[in-house]
């Protein structure tokens, strides 16, 4: 049986990429906003030997804010207070 879980990992900052290693055909499953950070969730194989690490790359921007990341794909939106933030996954 293979075993899945969800994880969560941190976006601390916008406007930089931020580096998240899951095991590759890691699914994103929530974009939240968590003590005032935001979330990632995604759900991945875990304690499998022959699953392989791939490091993917997101960043965070606002509304109306530039992208100069190569083929940026939507992954969600987070609203907090004023700020509306899009989670991007970025080559």
């Amino acid at each position: 049986m293979v075993k899945q879980a969800v994880l969560k990992y941190a976006i601390p900052d916008v406007a930089v990429t931020v580096p998240i290693t899951v095991p590759t055909g890691a699914q994103i499953v929530h974009v939240g906003l968590q003590h005032d950070e935001i979330k990632l969730w995604i759900m991945h194989e875990f304690n499998q030997s022959d699953t392989v690490p791939h490091t993917r790359q997101f960043i965070v921007v606002g509304t109306g804010w530039p992208i100069d990341q190569t083929n940026p794909r939507h992954v969600g939106t987070v609203t907090d207070g004023m700020f509306i933030w899009h989670v991007l996954e970025v080559d």
